[in-house]
């Protein structure tokens, strides 16, 4: 999550409930038989007796992972206590942090009210009792962030936009967005680096410079919110780029008209117009090195 990166990746052309599908695709993946690990899931994967296994006593050698949700309205529950709520930053915007007792549960999870910087209030589900209730929250909306990131691979590959209708032809298309993704973020460290640029300081910089100073000036702002870089949508342009221009026949002209605009466009944040001119002409050759591999 921290970089926007996909370690395993699924894919089904068929309309396949989400707890089905994790019972039966990622019964086999590695990371998900790994002690300790935490799942920041959709509320559609929440299954309280599914969890309750992956979070069974570890000194019986079992899976000790945890789980953060969404709550849901008809999930039935009865209060055990009320947490005490510490008064650091991360902690800001929590209303209220429950220990309960889930009907469909054996073990004890957690329920935060959580009030965004806008006014509305969340609810958030977790059977995690170590973490603070702000980083709690926080995760969720990192990963909502990133379902809005790759939503865009399923609305540009929806079967009405497809380059082909078989179901074989959505699923390689499917894998030719996770490896555009990744190609992306390859592309962008090769070439921070080598025009000896600090990625994280100039990427999309006067954006975080307005949240950052929202949090100082604005009463109620979320700390753990300021200090965090969205995911970028950068992978969704060059996408479009490669959908466009499938059936074309490969040119240093067609990347520099079409391909170059998108990513100079993402870095045109940079400090100085000089370093900006040295990049736009490294561009072109670097760009025609790593995508004539797609």
């Amino acid at each position: 999550m921290r970089h926007g990166v996909p370690v395993d990746v699924g894919v089904d052309t068929h309309s396949t409930g989400e707890m089905r599908f994790v019972k039966e695709q990622w019964k086999c993946a590695y990371w998900t038989k790994q002690k300790n690990a935490l799942y920041v899931v959709d509320r559609a994967f929440i299954d309280f007796r599914y969890w309750d296994i992956r979070n069974w006593d570890i000194r019986k050698k079992e899976v000790k992972a945890t789980v953060i949700s969404r709550m849901k309205k008809n999930f039935k529950y009865e209060v055990l206590k009320t947490r005490k709520i510490s008064d650091t930053m991360e902690n800001e915007g929590v209303l209220d942090d429950f220990e309960i007792a889930p009907k469909r549960s054996k073990q004890t999870w957690r329920l935060i009210r959580f009030k965004a910087p806008c006014g509305t209030i969340y609810e958030y589900l977790s059977n995690d009792l170590t973490l603070e209730p702000g980083l709690i929250a926080f995760l969720y909306y990192r990963r909502w962030d990133e379902e809005k990131y790759f939503d865009a691979f399923k609305n540009d590959m929806a079967s009405s936009k497809a380059w082909g209708k078989s179901s074989v032809s959505i699923e390689q298309q499917g894998m030719l967005g996770i490896v555009t993704c990744l190609l992306t973020r390859l592309f962008l460290v090769k070439t921070s680096g080598k025009l000896g640029l600090d990625e994280d300081k100039n990427l999309q910089q006067l954006k975080h410079e307005k949240k950052l100073q929202r949090y100082c000036d604005v009463s109620g702002a979320i700390g753990l919110c300021a200090f965090y870089r969205e995911t970028s949508k950068i992978t969704k342009q060059v996408w479009r780029f490669l959908r466009g221009n499938f059936i074309r026949k490969d040119s240093e002209q067609l990347y520099e008209r079409q391909l170059r605009p998108v990513l100079t466009g993402y870095l045109r944040s940079l400090p100085d117009t000089v370093t900006r001119s040295v990049m736009a002409l490294h561009l072109t050759s670097t760009s025609c090195d790593i995508w004539e591999h797609v």
